[in-house]
């Protein structure tokens, strides 16, 4: 385990790396659940120092009051920009944009929210109340620039507006060429085998494309893999291209547990050069107050394209037992570790 808040509860995590600092933001409560962004500071990944919360959820009706969702941070032209999510029950859960000149003090855009599910023309779920849970996905969106297209693609979790309830599962592409004004198209992942694909990513390594996500046993609907029944943690597929023909190996879970377990959540990948991490979370007795940001994995490939976690040397130090900023008792006491246990 490496970074737990101080005070109060985390849940999701992104992390983006900038002039070598690691900055992590995550889902904080307050008085109110996920109420804010808050924002930690490393150079090793070790050692975190505690900054200003990065967001704050909006007040009274506004489309960002708490709770907030999920994003993830990129670069683009000298700026730094952020997508976030307003949950706020009863609604079609939306999504935001705020830009920062310095990773540390953030503005939302006018524009916000940028992106909703009734753009999407009918394909998605758009309507709470005709939902099995009155709940609309549409969240955790990921943004990257295509130089040979000139325009910004969005990878969102999102639902199907038809099927099995909990086999709609899907991942939205969204384009634009401004930020602020978007083209929803069909989605880019829609196997019909889950209920949520949350917090997707796709990435290029070493020639093929990856998309990732985090998905947990809900519903009494179970992903279950060749070796595990009821898997909940982060899974991949793969393709030749990046933005169709996403094809699943036999085992692809590439951290969690079976059983119905929610360990090795919200699975997010860093590219540093020719290294590629991959960080995620541990819930902690279920629960938002012990959830905490675990020690990172190196991805490689094997020659078959399948994506498999290792040993991260930047985390040789946990060796030394090092005493780490952030760690709260009550975490450490909620995983009852003795000494020389593993968690």
């Amino acid at each position: 385990m490496l970074y737990s808040p101080s005070e109060k509860g985390m849940w999701d995590t992104w992390m983006f790396r900038h002039a070598g600092t690691f900055h992590l933001f995550y889902l904080q409560s307050g008085a109110c659940l996920w109420e804010r962004i808050g924002h930690a500071t490393s150079s090793d990944l070790l050692h975190w120092r505690e900054e200003d919360p990065a967001l704050q959820a909006g007040t009274g009706d506004a489309w960002d009051s708490s709770p907030l969702g999920t994003g993830m941070v990129f670069e683009h032209q000298g700026r730094f920009y952020m997508t976030y999510c307003g949950l706020a029950g009863g609604r079609p859960q939306r999504i935001g944009l705020a830009v920062s000149n310095d990773l540390f003090t953030w503005t939302k855009c006018p524009q916000n929210p940028i992106l909703e599910p009734a753009m999407g023309g009918g394909i998605y779920e758009k309507d709470p109340d005709q939902t099995f849970d009155h709940s609309v996905s549409w969240r955790d969106a990921f943004i990257t620039f295509d130089a040979d297209d000139g325009r910004f693609h969005a990878f969102i979790a999102a639902r199907l507006a038809a099927g099995p309830y909990v086999k709609r599962g899907c991942v939205a592409h969204a384009v634009s060429s401004n930020l602020s004004e978007w083209k929803v198209l069909p989605p880019l992942y829609a196997p019909g085998r889950f209920h949520d694909y949350e917090v997707p990513e796709v990435h290029k390594i070493n020639g093929a494309y990856y998309l990732i996500w985090t998905s947990l046993e809900c519903y009494t609907n179970h992903y279950d893999t060749p070796f595990r029944r009821g898997c909940s943690g982060t899974f991949y597929a793969v393709s030749g291209s990046p933005y169709e023909g996403f094809a699943e190996p036999q085992d692809n879970l590439l951290v969690g547990a079976g059983n119905g377990r929610r360990d090795c959540c919200v699975g997010r990948l860093q590219q540093i050069d020719n290294e590629v991490l991959l960080h995620y979370q541990m819930p902690g007795n279920q629960i938002a107050d012990y959830a905490s940001l675990s020690a990172p994995k190196t991805l490689r490939t094997t020659a078959d394209g399948r994506l498999v976690a290792g040993y991260c040397h930047r985390v040789e130090g946990l060796k030394k037992a090092e005493v780490l900023a952030g760690v709260r008792r009550s975490w450490l006491a909620s995983k009852r570790l003795l000494d020389g246990a593993n968690w």
